[in-house]
């Protein structure tokens, strides 16, 4: 069985080829495990935490999303496909950022900066990063 892509991405033929099954059926066990285990989640975890390793989890955030964006413009640069790929990345790497460094911070003036930033710097790169993915798939 074959998919075809029209010049828009869409799907006109929505058969599955047979070698899709098994991702199909992985990405789909997944959410119908994750989303159970998001109320599990919400209904357990204690409201605070002290976490031993802070500055190593906050620093490898955002070094991967400086890899993912350094690796983007190399790619972009040399023309090649798999700019898509790391721009994706990127973009949720920014995503996650401003997520947690919003959920994180200490009320007030620390919530009000990261807030701030979130709105006006990660979200905004974040969706230039998902723009730059989308331009290039539609070119190859």
């Amino acid at each position: 069985m074959t998919t075809t892509i029209n010049d828009r991405g869409g799907c006109l033929d929505s058969r599955i080829r047979w070698r899709d099954v098994p991702a199909v059926l992985v990405s789909a066990g997944v959410a119908a495990v994750l989303l159970p285990w998001c109320l599990i989640l919400a209904a357990s975890l204690p409201s605070t935490y002290h976490a031993n390793h802070w500055k190593l989890a906050w620093i490898g955030l955002d070094c991967g999303t400086a890899v993912a964006a350094g690796l983007t413009a190399y790619l972009l640069h040399t023309r090649n496909k798999y700019a898509v790929l790391t721009a994706m990345a990127a973009g949720t790497l920014l995503l996650a950022d401003a997520w947690f460094d919003v959920s994180t911070a200490a009320a007030g003036t620390d919530h009000t900066l990261s807030l701030a930033e979130a709105l006006l710097l990660e979200i905004p790169l974040a969706v230039c990063a998902f723009l730059v993915a989308s331009r290039e798939l539609r070119r190859s």
